[in-house]
């Protein structure tokens, strides 16, 4: 009952006429909900020393508030998802070290813009689009030294945590699109049967 009940509030409070705005909400919603997950994962791979992880739970409100701001302007709420997703990955860079391949996670703030905005928003999606690869490129080599000296065992287990999460999300950000896009089409018909059925009636 309980489940239920915390589901439905979710759907209504991710809902939006806009399918893309929809979905983006979902989207921030999960990574805000999975950001307290995130440090735990990494407890269990380092032990103790996954202190500097809990650096992320500070994004997580953030993540969760991108529908509230995209109630008041859709083009700020998908804006703000990968704005607050760069921001997450260069802290969490800063924390756990380069070679943690935290830096991957940049991948899905690349495509979200790029799924997310309209055509008439083309501007605004090249700069969010092109923000991430430009930071991954120019930042190798200049965060500095990492908030804790983790071994070369530790980074490795650190990196294959986060290039599966990247596969993860990825893979995840796919299939949330591709629902939104075969809702369109089979909508697309009936739409532009509406359409003639309109055109026919006015030429009478």
């Amino acid at each position: 009952m309980v489940f239920r009940r915390v589901k439905r509030w979710l759907i209504a409070y991710c809902d939006h006429p806009d399918p893309r705005v929809a979905a983006n909400n979902a989207i921030a919603v999960m990574v805000g909900a999975n950001g307290p997950l995130y440090p735990t994962y990494v407890w269990l791979l380092v032990g103790k020393a996954f202190w500097p992880s809990l650096l992320t739970l500070l994004s997580a409100p953030l993540f969760c508030l991108v529908p509230v701001v995209a109630r008041r302007s859709s083009l700020a709420g998908r804006a703000m998802l990968p704005i607050v997703g760069i921001v997450n990955t260069l802290v969490c860079i800063k924390a756990l070290g380069e070679p943690s391949a935290v830096a991957l996670f940049l991948l899905p703030c690349i495509l979200i813009p790029a799924l997310t905005m309209r055509a008439r928003e083309r501007v605004l999606q090249l700069i969010l689009v092109s923000l991430p690869s430009a930071i991954y490129l120019l930042g190798k080599g200049h965060y500095g030294a990492p908030l804790y000296p983790y071994s070369a065992q530790q980074y490795a287990s650190l990196a294959s945590l986060n290039t599966t999460s990247v596969m993860g999300f990825s893979g995840f950000l796919g299939l949330i699109f591709a629902g939104v896009l075969a809702r369109a089409e089979d909508a697309s018909p009936s739409q532009g049967l509406a359409r003639k059925i309109s055109l026919r009636d006015e030429a009478r």
